[in-house]
């Protein structure tokens, strides 16, 4: 009876830490979230790019092939 007691304890205790790590692993995934506050990477149009940026970059990687070019939209604060 306390061999079975002790198999059924470590059982339910390693269910109990698989659980634990299951849920707090889910916890760290990224997710898109709907707070209007929060800024996210948008793509632009080379010609938004200003050209001190473009010349800059051009200088410092001049053999580049494929490019994208992201910024962060600006947030309208007066609608709060």
């Amino acid at each position: 009876m306390n061999k079975m007691k002790t198999i059924f304890t470590k059982v339910i205790t390693g269910g109990i830490l698989v659980a634990f790590f299951s849920i707090s692993s889910f916890g760290q995934t990224s997710q898109k979230t709907s707070n209007p506050t929060e800024k996210s990477k948008a793509k632009l149009d080379k010609t938004k790019v200003p050209k001190v940026v473009t010349d800059a970059f051009y200088k410092e990687y001049p053999v580049l092939k494929y490019e994208n070019w992201y910024g962060i939209p600006n947030f309208d604060y007066s609608s709060d």
